[in-house]
């Protein structure tokens, strides 16, 4: 993982006028966003290892102080990229791959890893302890392809295609590994997920748009693998707006990334820019915040636990840009790894 850095002009226009503003002054006007330590954590089906991505962060420089953490320099120990496994419990954190894996995705059987290279999907056997990299398979030849996921049978693989030319559509396919044959399920579709508890029943969204081009919600559709017929289950109005990794973990519940969120503010600002997760009951058609603090990426253990990377492109610290752990209805928060670094000014 290497850090992104971004820059964004934005307090170049700003004047202090109270003193609620006298720290956005303080700081330059431009953002330096760095990368989260710790990302893409995927519970393995025994419910007793996570993978994740990681990057070990080795230093902070604060040039402009500590209260200007969006202007502080980001080094990471880069020799250390990988892809990581740690015990459910917090112990034995050891990487076992040198690199990390785009979009990865355990198999049902918990016995391969499915994930992106080169915008291709590939898949990786696993011996519970160890990768057999010498007998990975690239599944998908065209186009530029992510997130796979796995049916239930593991015949299939549904993953989206970002590449919308007239020889590739862009959207929801399905990868038959019995075949070796690939087809377009939905066009402009993202976020797939199998359902658990119809093993032929695939389900994903689609973005709603205004005949003025504005995004207005989205419409939530399901598609069966036996039938091949597809149809819409639910449309979500406004907000919140799904931004990605939807997952079926009730029947009708759903969790999902969004950035209709509320957190802390900023040092200096009066509004929280950043992606909290949430659950929505469909059944009362309510959404639930699980998150506060931030949330990039997360995982649901066999047992509908929840592992997630905290982090919101703000600060990083001992716990902040690590992976955390809580029950589904987002109690019992706690970290389950921490980042040690050294600090300067």
């Amino acid at each position: 993982m290497k850090a992104v850095i971004i820059f964004l002009l934005t307090c170049l226009f700003y004047s202090c006028s109270n003193s609620e503003d006298e720290q956005c002054c303080k700081c330059p006007p431009f953002d330096i966003v760095p990368s989260s330590p710790y990302d893409d954590p995927i519970w393995h089906p025994s419910g007793e290892i996570i993978g994740f991505n990681h990057t070990p962060i080795k230093e902070i420089k604060y040039t402009y102080g500590y209260d200007c953490p969006r202007q502080a320099l980001y080094t990471y120990k880069t020799d250390s990229t990988g892809f990581w496994l740690i015990n459910a419990d917090g112990t034995n954190k050891r990487r076992v791959l040198p690199y990390t894996l785009n979009t990865p995705a355990w198999s049902p059987d918990g016995k391969w890893i499915g994930y992106s290279d080169n915008g291709q999907i590939c898949i990786m056997p696993f011996d519970g302890e160890q990768f057999k990299t010498n007998n990975k398979i690239t599944l998908t030849l065209k186009g530029s392809n992510y997130y796979p996921k796995w049916s239930n049978d593991m015949n299939m693989l549904a993953y989206i295609s970002t590449i919308c030319k007239e020889e590739r559509t862009c959207g929801v396919w399905i990868y038959n590994i019995t075949n070796k044959e690939e087809s377009i399920i939905k066009p402009y579709g993202q976020n797939p997920e199998w359902s658990k508890h119809d093993h032929s029943s695939l389900c994903f969204s689609t973005k709603m748009i205004d005949n003025e081009g504005y995004h207005i919600g989205d419409t939530l559709w399901a598609y069966n693998t036996s039938t091949e017929s597809i149809s819409i289950t639910k449309i979500i109005k406004s907000e919140p707006y799904i931004y990605q990794q939807i997952r079926n973990i009730f029947g009708y519940s759903y969790l999902y990334i969004s950035t209709s969120g509320k957190g802390a503010p900023s040092i200096g600002s009066t509004e929280y820019i950043g992606t909290q997760l949430f659950i929505t009951d469909f059944m009362i058609n309510e959404s639930t915040q699980l998150t506060q603090n931030g949330c990039i990426s997360y995982s649901l253990s066999p047992n509908n636990k929840i592992v997630y990377t905290n982090f919101d492109f703000y600060r990083i610290d001992k716990t902040a840009g690590t992976l955390w752990t809580m029950n589904h209805d987002g109690s019992d928060k706690k970290p389950l790894t921490y980042n040690h670094f050294k600090t300067t000014y």
